[in-house]
């Protein structure tokens, strides 16, 4: 009944239903089996009261989508059409407890019926009871995204955003509220005032502690509460990360008093600042002298008669001090570069 000789088999993801054809289906000249896209949802009602149901479908050729809805008291047999129930949604009023589904068809324009291709949606139950029945029935939410661990490092200073989504099987409203401890079992302690499904947490102070959240919902008098996974929150000391050298010094010859430019380049640096300092030496193994205000990527030398040098640059990478006690400069020197007289 539900998947018809068209449907072979349906992958269920959160709301999202994705349906597998024959390859014959897809590649011939006929209409293509729409693509259901939102499922309808079981809901609670009192007796008497009304519940509105859809569904969304796509069609994947072009072809005009119809829809028709029925009703049945067990969703393992056929049910009764439900007449001028033809749009995507339906308001139902049951007198007991009902399924209800909708067959979508997709038929190519000027296409003929018997070319026309249908699938069957997932069946809605629709509890129609008194009260105290429904307080038995009532459901804890339904958490489908979980707290993520945030990717990469925290350092102090950071601030860092989790969320959770849920669902209530009943659309009761949803209650949040968030919790921290110190290990990952441990109960936790409530954080005042969180109460939404988001939370930013600044990274204060070093340590690793641990968030979760409960959702709650209230149907009918009764509180059901679910809880989420815990996600760590481990704060480190952030420590300087050495200077990456992409482009060294090139050793160069010319003329006396000709003047010699000398580059180095690196990889712009996550976190820091780039701080430069040349350097002169007479051989490749003697450690150099310090040059008065060459403190810049790149270095302007005038050759004198009889120069023979090598030039080097020192690259440091540093950090401001945040009082987290971890390192804040880390240095790397580039190649010596030979500058001497042409001969």
């Amino acid at each position: 009944m539900f998947g018809t000789e068209v449907c072979r088999s349906y992958i269920s993801e959160g709301d999202l239903d994705f349906f597998a054809v024959n390859a014959s289906d897809v590649f011939s000249s006929q209409a293509k089996v729409p693509l259901i896209t939102v499922q309808p949802s079981s809901v609670y009602v009192q007796n008497g009261e009304s519940a509105y149901v859809r569904v969304s479908a796509l069609s994947l050729d072009g072809g005009n989508l119809t829809y028709q809805w029925y009703r049945t008291d067990n969703p393992a047999t056929e049910g009764s059409l439900i007449a001028g129930a033809e749009d995507s949604s339906y308001t139902a009023i049951p007198d007991e407890k009902t399924w209800y589904f909708c067959r979508v068809t997709n038929t190519l324009p000027g296409g003929k019926a018997s070319e026309a291709k249908s699938v069957t949606s997932r069946p809605a139950r629709i509890l129609a009871s008194s009260i105290e029945e429904n307080v038995s029935m009532s459901e804890a939410p339904f958490i489908y995204a979980q707290p993520l661990v945030p990717k990469g490092n925290i350092y102090l200073g950071d601030t860092v955003t989790f969320t959770v989504g849920a669902k209530s099987s009943s659309n009761a409203k949803l209650q949040y509220q968030w919790y921290v401890s110190d290990s990952a079992a441990e109960s936790g302690k409530v954080i005042a005032g969180e109460t939404k499904s988001e939370l930013s947490v600044l990274a204060n102070e070093i340590g690793t502690s641990y968030y979760y959240c409960t959702v709650s919902s209230d149907s009918y008098g009764k509180t059901n509460t679910v809880q989420s996974d815990r996600v760590i929150f481990s704060v480190q000391a952030q420590n300087a990360k050495e200077p990456v050298i992409v482009r060294n010094p090139l050793s160069i010859s010319a003329a006396v008093g000709k003047e010699v430019t000398l580059r180095v380049e690196v990889e712009p640096p996550t976190a820091g600042t780039i701080l430069y300092q040349w350097f002169c030496s007479e051989s490749t193994v003697q450690s150099g002298k310090l040059i008065e205000g060459a403190q810049d990527s790149s270095y302007t030398h005038t050759l004198s008669e009889n120069e023979d040098l090598y030039f080097y640059c020192k690259i440091t990478n540093e950090l401001s001090d945040n009082g987290d006690g971890g390192k804040k400069s880390a240095s790397v020197f580039s190649r010596k570069a030979h500058c001497k007289i042409e001969k």
